[in-house]
């Protein structure tokens, strides 16, 4: 299976009111209902899995959320929320295009709920199992898929690899 050409493909487009539909396991993109691409260069802003009990909707849901983000005192590291709103919290460019200001979490959630949509490729094959090993397992293979997806895609997509400690 073609994994990268069958999420681009996908047909399941979930907009915020439309995830409690997809418990099951898999791969998602985060996708701009805006011309990323005139203002970065980019197309897409993140790649990701998840094989976690809720399946897709306990992923989306929490990136759809305002996580609160504090910076580490020791280390100036970003603590809490997703990757993504960590990586978030450090884009001046879109929080200016925009209007907003990602540090803040209930502005992150504004604008993730109205301009931006996930592509998903669900994987039952990948879901949740009370089986320790198993569960490990599922998730490696999950997680190579997503790193040679990410590798492909990697200039095209905004919020990819660890969490910058300066602001984009």
């Amino acid at each position: 299976m073609n994994y990268l050409e069958e999420l681009i493909n996908s047909k399941n487009i979930l907009f915020y009111k439309d995830i409690s539909t997809f418990k099951v396991s898999g791969l998602y993109i985060l996708c701009p209902e805006f011309q990323l691409e005139k203002i970065t260069g980019q197309t897409y802003l993140k790649v990701g899995i998840t094989n976690e009990k809720e399946g897709l909707y306990g992923r989306l849901k929490s990136h759809f959320s305002g996580s609160t983000i504090k910076k580490d005192i020791n280390s100036e590291k970003l603590r809490g929320g997703t990757t993504l709103h960590r990586h978030m919290y450090h884009d001046k460019t879109l929080g200016e295009e925009f209007g907003f200001n990602f540090s803040i979490p209930h502005e992150r959630k504004q604008f993730l709920r109205e301009n931006c949509f996930f592509k998903v490729l669900p994987l039952n094959e990948f879901n949740w199992t009370e089986n320790r090993e198993e569960k490990q397992n599922r998730f490696n293979r999950l997680h190579k898929i997503e790193i040679r997806i990410e590798n492909i895609l990697r200039d095209k997509i905004r919020y990819i690899g660890s969490v910058p400690l300066f602001d984009y």
